[in-house]
């Protein structure tokens, strides 16, 4: 245990990072901290996370004067380092069981060796607590499978906070109590605990949810068409992390090949494989799940949790055959090495299906770059009504700038409307909805865009004239001209042109442009400037044009 903990945390720590949706997590948290409530824009009630028990112990942190960052960095690598404990007293009890000496706790190892759970033990996120939650819940129920004591209460507490820390923890409850319904000893009356224990916790945080969101489930649901089945890009998902870390597929493969022996059923290989079936049916499930949501575009992240269950099933296939010391120590050596220096089948650069090694992207000097950005932004927005469009990869921006109103635009994490929208055509996960012109400056009244695709992303021309502004050379697209917010901007040190200038000077020579292209300007203008600002003098002549006989 010694060797795996120093190989895994020391990975982490080494492989600290943070990725962009974090901070979204990040700024609900200090949202809540600063008395505006669980929102991600001051007012706006809208549930854009799936990880609410995450989003709250970073909220505690924030309270007691603790950085998000910090916080979250302490708490992913303590979960990670629990679940690195949690398989190895595990591999005891499954050598003790199979009445065969472990040499090597092979699934604590593989965990320490497995390097995306190594990057994603940090990142920010909460697949190290939905991780190390969702391997709690299983060691408490698999002993109904082999006949020792079932602690149905105990339980139901750890999967009910496994499913407040993502919703698709539920996934992991509903297995958990089909064992206790098929295995235990005391079938009705451990499964009744169980659902009785899980419902007191859940039943009440779907209140709430309602009551303050007015939805049954995230936005997040929305956003992402979690509705719809796609198994073609899920099931290429799967075969990414398959690529990579083919040993998972040996356990299977041993088990198979060498079934238990006829005889009573609590004979100790009979019961090791049970053991691997309650962990494969954790896994498999859950890895089901991701398939028909289609994944996700970050390479294994999605998957992180099922890594310890099919590393219990390996660790049982290798015991099952009952080898000489040393063979099994070469074998399990071997398979570690797999799991460990199998090259990836995605970078940075080099994308399969949208999927991409996403912490790859998230070098220091980039997240030095995104927080000089914020902290551009921070100065020039401050105490202003600015709404700013972004996009993927800006959420860190959005958070360190403390930008007044933020509007996620690639798929609506944090937008009702947005999440909303029908899939038009499928595409990288989380990247699907990109939204309308229409929506963004007419209903939202976005005022800038700094994304270098947002041009593209979001449709900008010929929808609105090109212009752009300058923040410290933070350069940005300007989605409306807002007289009031330009000239505190420009008084801040903003650099643009003077659109009313330009404006003034295209009116001059308006009687002698052609007119369809009137036509094209004024829909511009009406949408940029027109549509907010009463300014009848400039507006009459187009009108004036336009109707003309």
């Amino acid at each position: 245990m010694p060797v795996a903990l120093g190989i895994g945390v020391g990975s982490a720590i080494t492989a600290a990072w943070l990725c962009d949706d974090a901070f979204i997590s990040f700024r609900y948290a200090r949202n809540l901290v600063e008395g505006h409530g669980l929102v991600f824009n001051v007012g706006e009630r809208v549930e854009g996370y799936t990880n609410l028990l995450w989003t709250l112990l970073c909220a505690a942190g924030l309270m007691l004067g603790v950085a998000a960052e910090r916080w979250s960095h302490v708490w992913s690598i303590t979960a990670y380092a629990v679940t690195i404990v949690l398989l190895a007293f595990h591999s005891r009890r499954m050598a003790r069981t199979g009445e065969t000496p472990a040499l090597l706790p092979l699934a604590a190892l593989g965990a320490a060796c497995l390097r995306d759970w190594n990057y994603y033990a940090t990142s920010g996120l909460e697949t190290s607590l939905f991780t190390a939650l969702a391997l709690g819940g299983y060691l408490l129920v698999v002993p109904a499978a082999i006949g020792e004591r079932a602690r149905p209460i105990a339980a139901g507490i750890v999967l009910a906070l496994a499913s407040l820390t993502r919703p698709d923890g539920v996934i992991f409850a509903a297995v958990a109590g089909a064992v206790f319904a098929a295995q235990s000893q005391r079938r009705v009356r451990d499964t009744v605990r169980y659902a009785v224990t899980l419902a007191a916790i859940l039943l009440p945080a779907q209140a709430w949810r309602f009551a303050y969101y007015g939805e049954w489930v995230p936005n997040t649901y929305y956003a992402k068409s979690a509705w719809l089945a796609r198994w073609p890009q899920g099931l290429s998902y799967l075969r990414l992390f398959a690529q990579q870390y083919w040993p998972l597929l040996v356990g299977p493969v041993l088990l198979l090949a060498r079934p238990a022996r006829r005889n009573d059923d609590e004979l100790p290989d009979r019961r090791l494989g049970r053991i691997a079936a309650v962990a494969g049916a954790f896994g498999l499930a859950y890895a089901a799940y991701v398939a028909r949501i289609g994944g996700d575009f970050m390479h294994a992240r999605m998957l992180i949790p099922t890594a310890p269950f099919f590393l219990i099933v390996l660790e049982a296939g290798v015991l099952r055959w009952r080898m000489r010391p040393t063979v099994a120590a070469a074998v399990s050596l071997a398979l570690l090495a797999g799991l460990r220096w199998t090259p990836p089948p995605v970078t940075d650069v080099r994308w399969r299906d949208g999927v991409a090694n996403e912490w790859m992207c998230y070098s220091p000097q980039f997240a030095a770059e995104q927080d000089r950005r914020g902290e551009v932004y921070q100065r020039y927005f401050a105490d202003l009504p600015v709404v700013v469009a972004f996009l993927g990869g800006e959420a860190r921006d959005m958070y360190v700038g403390r930008v007044p109103v933020a509007i996620e635009s690639h798929a609506g994490l944090t937008d009702r409307q947005i999440a909303r929208q029908p899939l038009e055509r499928p595409g990288r996960v989380g990247h699907e909805k990109p939204a309308s012109l229409d929506y963004l400056v007419s209903t939202r009244g976005a005022h800038f865009a700094f994304n270098r695709r947002a041009k593209d992303v979001l449709r900008i021309e010929p929808r609105l004239p090109l212009r752009v502004i300058e923040l410290d050379n933070v350069q940005g697209l300007i989605l409306h001209w807002d007289p009031a917010v330009m000239e505190s901007l420009r008084r801040r040190g903003a650099k643009f042109k003077n659109f009313l200038a330009d404006l003034d000077d295209y009116l001059r020579g308006l009687p002698d442009e052609p007119l369809d292209e009137i036509k094209v300007a004024y829909a511009q203008l009406k949408l940029f400037y027109f549509d907010h600002v009463s300014d009848s003098a400039r507006e009459r002549p187009f009108l004036a044009r336009l109707n003309a006989p």
